[in-house]
Order: C-alpha cells, then sequence, then structure tokens
C-alpha cells in the first residue's frame, strides 16, 4: 500500500514537472490569422477602435483584468491593455488608437524569446538604436527598428557598460514587440524607443543595421 502511495506521488510529481517544463506557445511568431503587422484581424492604420475592441472581446487567450487604460481630454482612449492567460511567451499587450483607429499593437514578452526567432519570423530589421542610461542602475536598451513595413523589437537589461561598445547577438532575450502604422513611425518612436527626448535626438543614436556585431552605444544620462 505505501509503495503504491508512493508510486502514485511520484507519477504526479513527473506529470506536473513535464507540464512545467512544456515550452510556451507564442501567440505572435507563427500567426496565421494575417500577415505582419496585422495580428489577429486588427491591423495598425485600419482597424477602427470599436473594430478592435470587438474583436478583442473574441481572443480567448486574453484575460479580462483590465491594464488601466489611459484617455484624452475628450475621453477617447488612447490606448487599451490586457494581460494574457499563463502559458504563453507574450505577457501582455496593448492596442493604441489614433484618431479612432489603431495606431500599434504593443506585445509585452518575459524573456523567453530571442531575437534571432522574431528575426527569422519578420525579417532582418532595416535600422538599429543603441543606448545606455542609468535609472537604479546602469541598463541597456536596444531597438531593432523596421519603419518601411511597421515593426518594432526591443532589448532592455540591467547590466553594466564601459568602452562604449556593445556586442549585439542572435541569443539576447527580447522584452517587447511592437507592430505600428508606417505613416506614424516618428511619431511612435518616442514609444518605441525612450520618452522625454526630442525627435531630433532620438534620430541621432538610430544607424543602419549591419547584421549581429558590435555596435556603439549612446549613454542618455
Amino acid at each position: 500500500m505505501i509503495k503504491q502511495i508512493f508510486s502514485y506521488k511520484i507519477a504526479v510529481l513527473t506529470f506536473l514537472f513535464l507540464v512545467a517544463c512544456q515550452p510556451k506557445e507564442s501567440l505572435l511568431i507563427g500567426d496565421t490569422t494575417c500577415s505582419p503587422p496585422c495580428w489577429r484581424g486588427i491591423t495598425p492604420g485600419v482597424t477602427s477602435d470599436w473594430e478592435a475592441l470587438e474583436i478583442l472581446a473574441t481572443i480567448s487567450e486574453v484575460e479580462w483584468q483590465p491594464i488601466p487604460t489611459l484617455v484624452t481630454a475628450d475621453n477617447k482612449q488612447n490606448y487599451v491593455g490586457r494581460l494574457f492567460k499563463d502559458g504563453y511567451k507574450e505577457r501582455n499587450f496593448s492596442i493604441h488608437f489614433h484618431n479612432g483607429i489603431v495606431s500599434a499593437l504593443e506585445f509585452g514578452f518575459g524573456g523567453n524569446v530571442r531575437f534571432e526567432e522574431m528575426i527569422q519570423y519578420l525579417g532582418e530589421p532595416e535600422q538599429i538604436s543603441v543606448f545606455s542610461g542609468w535609472g537604479d542602475a546602469q541598463y541597456l536598451h536596444v531597438t531593432l527598428l523596421y519603419p518601411q513595413q511597421g515593426y518594432s523589437i526591443t532589448y532592455f537589461e540591467i547590466r553594466s557598460l564601459s568602452n562604449g561598445f556593445v556586442e549585439i547577438h542572435p541569443k539576447m532575450r527580447i522584452t517587447r514587440v511592437i507592430y505600428f502604422e508606417p505613416s506614424l513611425y516618428e511619431e511612435l518612436l518616442d514609444r518605441m524607443l525612450i520618452r522625454s527626448f526630442s525627435i531630433e535626438f532620438i534620430k541621432e543614436y538610430i544607424t543602419d543595421w549591419r547584421g549581429y556585431g558590435s555596435y556603439p552605444y549612446i549613454d542618455v544620462n
């Protein structure tokens, strides 16, 4: 009897371990409902705010505890945010609006997708921005930009830097992907990169993508 109970417990623990070790599914990579920058039928620059909210209500992977929303002076929503259910590589996302039309879709990741996976899905980026700054500690912020197609991929990490250059490699874990309307590229740059700086300043640390390798970073402090 004791052996049976012990064997049962081992079987349960083994099952739970195997379930926990299952690779998480990505809701973004390989989505077949439409092509980027469209996701699940929501297309920046095309889909209206009310259409997007109707589609959002049908997506079963979304939790219905909303992230707080911002509103404009005329009480129109700037964006609506939601959390994804457990078991997916994406943790949360938000839909941003501009004049009643979706302007951007922003996806937050938990560090389990790498540059190489997203580049394989979206293709080679056109540009890159690399900068460092200080909060409680020094950080590195890298964004791969696709201004003509309407995507961006971001890596962010707390780390020490010293020599003015940083190695960009395929294993870097991404924290955010944004799909956007290309005509609003400059308007959305502060969201894709860093806020509180002018567009002119932001453009100074955007350079052409040369593939993986060493890139200079700019200290924004």
